[in-house]
């Protein structure tokens, strides 16, 4: 299946950074805060997600369509790390992020399919 058919298949709905996604899995480990969780998340050509918090570690792993840019805003504040996510030329299949830390993604540039993953 194509990223765009993933999205149907698994019904998604539309993520408050962007995006569209499905919750598969959401397990508390106190207020406010996730101990382990797991989604289905798509970004649409074109398209950049928010900049955000995250309040629990992340994988970020590749799953279908074209690679994404995810932007690390490195502890300090002055400085955002690129990486890219995907199987093209100096792209990597998995990203983690860790609690706290500020970033976005950004569909890459080029490409008419959207970007399918898990995190």
């Amino acid at each position: 299946m194509t990223a765009e058919e993933l999205v149907k298949h698994f019904g998604m709905s539309a993520h408050p950074e962007n995006g569209a996604y499905i919750e598969k899995h959401y397990e508390h480990s106190g207020p406010g805060r996730a101990a382990s969780g797991s989604i289905y998340y798509y970004v649409a050509p074109g398209e950049t997600t928010e900049f955000h918090v995250i309040d629990c570690d992340e994988y970020w792993c590749y799953t279908e369509g074209s690679a994404l840019e995810v932007w690390l805003v490195e502890p300090d504040s002055s400085l955002v790390t690129v990486k890219l996510l995907g199987t093209d030329d100096g792209c990597v299949p998995l990203i983690y992020i860790p609690q706290g830390t500020v970033f976005a993604s950004k569909h890459s540039k080029g490409s008419s399919e959207g970007t399918f993953l898990t995190c």
